[in-house]
């Protein structure tokens, strides 16, 4: 049953130590006496059995927050803090336990985390703490971005053969201990020596493939295993790695006639172990193997309002506005000044951004491609509502398409046969046409503010800021490396791993050591003239 814990009584002995061992200047100080932890034995109650009245008291939920925290702010594991709080007073303190109290062990710690907290209530955790950071004046809204970046997973990097294998004995596994004679007979009939370099690839992955389709049917076709939950979820593991992999094959020289380029590889499964992690691509030749982190940064002093961790093949552009939108929700504001990288060109981001209040952008533009020739819709431009050909031909006609959310643009025939761009912008026989959507539309909009003086001076100023801060977050805090397993666990890391980064952050601030990153940029946009000119062009 969860107590509520009125603080312990601190005796003589726990006086004379904090007053002499405890350095009063000391960050971890400054922490405790800044954050308010109250929210934690509320958020965690219901997660206790608080109907039965016997037993010993547990432990202070907040201690065990405090615990967790620590390990990111300090950088060591559970095995490491435990050692630590048994010889470091410093420690005791910040955590709340008194020289009496027994440290828990790290089962105890585990449990804490996984199940008494969990995902959604560190999240809770993590937004409550910022808005206090908000309120002490850190956090303004002002400019903000977001950024990605990889998070190695805590997996061995297996090959196609190990990668079937390593299912197919897992989910032998989970049979044995359900029925120890469907084991026996499915070990000896999927029996396959994995070979190293086998001389012909091509066949040893065929055969392997048989042998994990093998099984995996066994259990299809059997209800009592297919009803034991171990079972059923090494099997869906088996058959996710047999749909991944079923369209490679070797040549004779056991080399892959498909190439792995990031389409084929981004987003499957590395190793059972973890099936959550996967390939992921920083660029069109340079893969990783684990989850990707969102961040969103507010420049004042490089606080992180909110992250997201997702797989690693996960479009970051489709988090830029479900993260504001979070912010929103918990400090009550979107940024005036919001940037990205080109990556957030992609998809609806603008529109939804838009959507959300935010009046200025800066996302550089990735160049258009076109189907049809050379000239691309950034080559077209508006007048009077009129969209324009690069030859200076206005559209015909032009008709409102509901289903793609946009409207179509059709040229003259005639005038598109006689035309000296023609090779450039067609090979139709017909007159061009051009499907304008709702997003290119903020894209045409976009065109003329990334033009601007503003753009240029925001961007130049501000946008490289977030990449520090994401690189202190992996090297100092936690960052870079799963520790954990699965994507709720790894969430969690996230959720440490940034509050120990703002916490030290705000440490820095109370000591004076930590610049205002924004006064100067916004200084001198006051300085500027307000855009001239329609930035959106009137459709009708």
């Amino acid at each position: 049953m969860l107590k509520m814990n009125p603080g312990y009584k601190a005796t003589f002995f726990d006086d004379y130590i904090w007053n002499n061992f405890v350095p009063k200047d000391d960050p971890l100080v400054k922490i405790k006496e800044f954050i308010n932890l109250d929210f934690i034995e509320p958020l965690v109650k219901e997660n206790y059995n608080n109907d039965n009245n016997l037993g010993r008291d547990p432990i202070d939920p907040r201690t065990l927050f405090l615990i967790c925290l620590l390990e990111f702010i300090e950088g060591i594991s559970d095995l490491q803090v435990i050692q630590k709080l048994y010889r470091v007073p410093l420690y005791r303190w910040f955590v709340g336990l008194s020289i009496e109290d027994k440290v828990p062990d790290d089962t105890t710690i585990s449990f804490f985390r996984v199940q008494r907290m969990g995902e959604e209530k560190f999240k809770s955790a993590f937004q409550q703490i910022v808005k206090q950071l908000q309120e002490a004046g850190l956090i303004d809204g002002q400019i903000q971005s977001q950024d990605a970046t990889d998070m190695r997973a805590d997996i061995a990097l297996l090959n196609v053969f190990q990668l079937i294998n390593k299912g197919r004995l897992n989910l032998l596994g989970a049979i044995r201990k359900v029925n120890q004679k469907k084991y026996d007979k499915l070990l000896v009939k999927s029996n396959v020596e994995i070979q190293r370099n086998p001389a012909n690839k091509q066949k040893h992955f065929e055969e392997l493939i048989a042998a994990a389709g093998l099984v995996y049917d066994a259990v299809r076709r059997s209800a009592s295993l297919i009803n034991n939950p171990e079972v059923r979820k090494e099997m869906e593991t088996l058959g996710r790695i047999l749909e991944e992999r079923k369209d490679e094959c070797f040549d004779e020289e056991g080399k892959k006639q498909k190439k792995e380029d990031e389409a084929k590889i981004v987003g499957k499964m590395i190793n059972p172990s973890d099936p959550d992690a996967s390939w992921g691509a920083k660029s069109d030749k340079k893969f990783f193997a684990g989850y990707k982190a969102e961040i969103n940064t507010d420049h004042k002093y490089g606080l992180i309002t909110e992250i997201e961790v997702s797989k690693a093949g996960h479009p970051e552009e489709k988090s830029a506005a479900p993260l504001l939108e979070q912010q929103k929700e918990n400090l009550g504001f979107v940024p005036n000044h919001f940037t990205a990288d080109a990556k957030y060109d992609f998809g609806n981001t603008r529109t939804e951004l838009r959507a959300l209040g935010i009046p200025n952008i800066y996302i550089p533009l990735v160049p258009a491609r076109n189907k049809e020739g050379g000239l691309v819709w950034d080559n077209f431009y508006f007048e009077c509502g009129h969209l324009f050909c690069p030859a200076g031909y206005p559209a015909e006609r032009r008709f409102n398409d509901e289903k793609r959310l946009g409207f179509e643009f059709k040229f003259n025939a005639g005038v598109c046969r006689t035309c000296e761009l023609r090779s450039e912008c067609t090979k139709a026989e017909y007159g061009r046409s051009v499907f304008v959507s709702h997003t290119q539309l903020e894209r045409q909009s976009a065109i003329s503010f990334n033009a601007s003086e503003e753009y240029e001076l925001v961007y130049k100023e501000q946008h490289w800021k977030v990449e520090p801060g994401n690189a202190a977050l992996k090297r100092y805090n936690g960052l870079g490396r799963a520790r954990y397993r699965g994507l709720p666990r790894v969430r969690i890391q996230a959720f440490l791993s940034t509050l120990a980064a703002n916490l030290k952050k705000y440490v820095k601030w109370i000591a004076g050591k930590l610049k205002n990153g924004v006064i100067k940029t916004l200084a001198k946009l006051a300085a500027l003239a307000p855009p001239k000119g329609e930035l959106r062009p009137d459709t009708g």
